[in-house]
């Protein structure tokens, strides 16, 4: 279509209605991961990830209203490399992210990975399967916050996990 004849057709109402249509529909179309803005670009310490992690207060306020109340997900991250996750919502493993009201545990390996050579989170690996860029960490420096990542990224669901006071 020339110059002027895109002039023209924006004289016109409907047509001019329907351009904008399709440009607003194609701008909500391309979504992106609202958790991208905390994740970390610069590389955590080691030791600020290793050790006990426990469910944020709001992780642990959005799982009482459902099917998980009774969860208490935890994640111990050890020096040796190997990862034991605990009361986990199934949801994590889901590709749409819809679970089944139970709990899963996990016992693996996982070291730090630079995810799309921009932001930092754990590599999982249970033997079977690599996860990748679904536990992720969170803040610049430490104290630092790991997301459980599940379903579509886009839709920004994840369970937070901060430090656990050791006992």
């Amino acid at each position: 279509m020339t110059g002027q004849r895109l002039r023209a057709a924006f004289r016109r109402p409907a047509l001019r209605f329907a351009i904008v249509a399709v440009c607003v529909a194609g701008a909500l179309a391309c979504q992106f991961d609202p958790y991208t803005a905390s994740y970390a670009t610069s590389k955590p310490k080691m030791e600020d990830l290793i050790g006990p992690w426990r469910a944020t207060d709001a992780t642990t306020r959005d799982l009482s209203k459902g099917s998980y109340s009774k969860l208490k997900p935890k994640i111990v991250l050890a020096a040796d490399g190997s990862i034991r996750m605990s009361e986990i919502p199934d949801t994590w493993r889901s590709p749409f992210g819809q679970g089944h009201g139970q709990a899963q545990d996990f016992a693996g390996k996982w070291k730090l990975d630079h995810h799309q050579d921009r932001w930092w989170g754990l590599l999982l690996d249970d033997g079977h399967m690599l996860y990748l860029g679904q536990l992720m960490v969170m803040e610049n420096r430490a104290p630092h916050l790991l997301v459980l990542r599940y379903g579509d990224p886009d839709n920004g669901d994840g369970y937070e996990f901060e430090r656990a006071v050791e006992q």
